[in-house]
């Protein structure tokens, strides 16, 4: 892989960063894709392996899971891959007042969300192009800057980000090209359910 372009892409077998990926396939990237459903990663490879001629390496792993990612790292590293690209996507939403929230599904989101993006950046910057070769690309959402009723919990989460993402910035001037997307709503499974 080392005269090629790699695009590791979190939550990339549906919405968004199925989107993101397969444009990246068609721009010549080789592809290595993380999701928590076996089923739906499978597909996603599937699709885009039929509809391009990029390599699809995938993982199922969710990105709050330490043991997890620490494979895909671990992978990283034995074979020697450099990333060009790193796009953090994966992220969860419910719609519900912090009142009537369970516990339960208020730490999901946090934990997919917020410590799934330090996680994965802290685990796979390392293996990242270095001398302005390298970007990564945050996922948040304009409710990461203006809060919204029923999206507590999310709107932290994504608030979160978007400053981690400007800090890491910082820290990485002149080595590493960081952005910031803030999509509004878009049409995908998690949208409509």
């Amino acid at each position: 892989m080392d005269s090629q372009r790699v695009a590791l892409i979190t939550g990339g077998s549906s919405g968004l960063g199925f989107s993101i990926a397969k444009r990246l396939a068609n721009s010549g990237y080789t592809l290595i894709l993380i999701a928590r459903n076996k089923k739906k990663l499978l597909d996603a490879a599937s699709k885009i392996k039929r509809s391009s001629v990029a390599q699809v390496i995938y993982f199922s792993a969710d990105v709050s899971d330490e043991t997890a990612m620490q494979v895909v790292a671990d992978y990283l590293k034995s074979e020697k891959i450099k990333i060009n690209f790193l796009v953090l996507n994966a992220g969860a939403v419910y719609v519900n007042s912090l009142e009537d929230a369970g516990l339960k599904e208020i730490r999901g989101i946090i934990e997919t969300n917020l410590w799934g993006t330090i996680l994965s950046t802290k685990l796979f910057l390392p293996y990242v192009e270095r001398e302005q070769k390298g970007r990564i690309l945050f996922i948040s959402s304009p409710l990461g800057i203006i809060g919204a009723a029923g999206y507590t919990s999310y709107c932290a989460t994504k608030s979160g980000i978007h400053n981690f993402a400007s800090a890491l910035r910082r820290e990485l001037i002149n080595q590493v090209n960081i952005y910031i997307a803030c999509p509004g709503d878009l049409n995908t499974d998690q949208y409509v359910e």
